[in-house]
C-alpha cells in the first residue's frame, strides 16, 4: 500500500499514493487518565484514489485577526479547473457553519479563535479536490484611545496611546496628528505648542486593515504661565461655588501657604496646592471676618515667591 504516516501530537494523517484505487486504513486512539490506561478506541476510513486531469487548487483570503465585527467576507482565491467549493468556518456551537457560495459572508457567535477550511472540487471531476486551512481570531471590538499630562514646567504634553478591546498581542502602529502640523509615530510622543489656542489632536491606531480606529479630540492649550492668584474673599457656605480658599497658579512645586486670625493665631496651613481652607478652625467655623495669609513658594524654574495678603471669610 501507500506508505502513511500520523503525527502523534496533532492527528494530521501524511501519504502519498503510488497507484489508483481504494485505500482502507485504521486509527487507533488510546485513552489515558492520570496515567491510567482506560481504553482504545478504532475507526477505519476508506480513501479513493483516482486519476485527476484536471485539479483545483483551492485558495482564499481569510484575514488572520479580526475585531471590526463579528461578520467576516471571506475571499476565494481559488484556481485551476471550473470547480464547487465548500465552506466550514470552524464554529463548533452550531451545524450551520458551512456554505457553498464563492466568496460568503459568516457572522460569528463570540470571540475567539476558528479554523477556516475551503474545499474546491472539481465540477467534471467531483473526486478531485483541493483544500486550504487557515485559522482566524475574532477580537472584541477595536478602539483607539489615549491620555496625556502637561508638564507645567516646560508646557510639553506627554501623551500615551492605549488600545481598549484587544484579546491578543499584536503589532499596533501609531499616526499622531497634532493639529499644527506636526505628527509622531511613537505610542508615547513627547510634544509642545508653540502658541495658546484650541488644537484638534488626533490619533490613528491600527493592527491590521481589519482592526483599527481613529480618536480625536479639541484641546485648548496654555503654556507655562507662572502667576499666582489667591482671591481676597471666599464664602464657605457649601453651596459649591468658592467654598474653599485655594493658592492659584501654574509651575509652582514646593510652597507654604499659612493663614491667621487678626490676634496672630494660626487657623490653617498646608503645603499642599490641591488643599483649601474651608473656612473651619479646630472642627468648627471659623469667625467671619478678615484673616492675613503668608505665602511661601517655589517655582519649577527654580525661581522664589513670597506673598503677603488678606482675605475675607465671609458666611
Amino acid at each position: 500500500g501507500a506508505p502513511l504516516s500520523i503525527d502523534a501530537q496533532t492527528g494530521l494523517l501524511t501519504a502519498t499514493p503510488n497507484t489508483l484505487g481504494q485505500f482502507v486504513f485504521g486509527v487507533r486512539v488510546k485513552e489515558y487518565r492520570n496515567g491510567i490506561y482506560l481504553g482504545a478506541t478504532q475507526r477505519d476510513f476508506q480513501v479513493n484514489v483516482v486519476s485527476c486531469t484536471e485539479i483545483p487548487i483551492a485558495a482564499a483570503v481569510i484575514p488572520s485577526y479580526s475585531c471590526v465585527s463579528f461578520d467576516r467576507t471571506f475571499t476565494n482565491n481559488s484556481s485551476g479547473t471550473p470547480s464547487n467549493f465548500f465552506w466550514n468556518f470552524g464554529d463548533t456551537t452550531t451545524l450551520a457553519d458551512t456554505s457553498n457560495l464563492i466568496s460568503p459572508l459568516y457572522t460569528y457567535p463570540d470571540t475567539g479563535e476558528y479554523i477556516v477550511t475551503l474545499v474546491a472540487s472539481a465540477i467534471s471531476n467531483p473526486d478531485c479536490k483541493d483544500s486550504n486551512q487557515a485559522s482566524i481570531i475574532i477580537g472584541s471590538l477595536y478602539d483607539a484611545d489615549f491620555t496625556f499630562q502637561k508638564n507645567e514646567c516646560t508646557g510639553a504634553l506627554v501623551f500615551e496611546a492605549e488600545v481598549v478591546g484587544s484579546p491578543v498581542q499584536l503589532p499596533v502602529s501609531w499616526q499622531w496628528d497634532f493639529g499644527d502640523g506636526t505628527t509622531d509615530t511613537a505610542q508615547s510622543p513627547v510634544h509642545t505648542f508653540v502658541q495658546n489656542g484650541t488644537y484638534f489632536i488626533s490619533l490613528y491606531s491600527s493592527m491590521s486593515q481589519f482592526c483599527a480606529d481613529t480618536i480625536l479630540i479639541p484641546y485648548d492649550y496654555t503654556g507655562v504661565v507662572e502667576n499666582v492668584f489667591v482671591p481676597n474673599a471666599f464664602t464657605p457656605n457649601s453651596d459649591g461655588n468658592n467654598d474653599s480658599l485655594y493658592v492659584r497658579g501654574n509651575g509652582i512645586i514646593k510652597m507654604e501657604f499659612s493663614i491667621y486670625d487678626r490676634w496672630g493665631e494660626l487657623v490653617f496651613e498646608t503645603n499642599n496646592k490641591s488643599k483649601g481652607w474651608d473656612g473651619s478652625y479646630k472642627g468648627n467655623e471659623a469667625k467671619p471676618g478678615v484673616y492675613i495669609y503668608y505665602l511661601n513658594m517655589k517655582y519649577c524654574d527654580g525661581e522664589k515667591y513670597f506673598e503677603k495678603g488678606n482675605v475675607t471669610l465671609i458666611h
